[in-house]
């Protein structure tokens, strides 16, 4: 699947601060694939990934409203695992 692909290479370059550039490439596209389909535990990822990739780019405020908007999605779902991402980036960003 698209979806697992972009993100898995966008999470990647995120989160090893690599190619941010990447990141913000290949997310976004994740991202709008993902809330066309209603995938919303692939958005919830996907939001923290980015979160992510604009802490590494220093836009902690685009970074912080990513991971904010995943962790109450994922607290709306009971996906837990999004919850202990989202919180670990929000860390991060304050």
């Amino acid at each position: 699947m698209l979806i697992e692909a972009l993100l898995a290479r966008g999470r990647w370059a995120a989160r090893s601060e690599k190619d941010i550039h990447l990141a913000l490439t290949d997310l976004p596209e994740a991202l709008e694939q993902a809330v066309a389909g209603g995938f919303r535990v692939y958005e919830a990822d996907i939001r923290i990934a980015l979160a992510w990739a604009h802490l590494g780019s220093n836009d902690l405020v685009a970074g912080l409203a990513e991971a904010q908007r995943a962790q109450l999605m994922s607290q709306e779902m009971g996906y837990h695992w999004g919850e202990v991402d989202a919180t670990e980036v929000i860390s991060k960003l304050k």
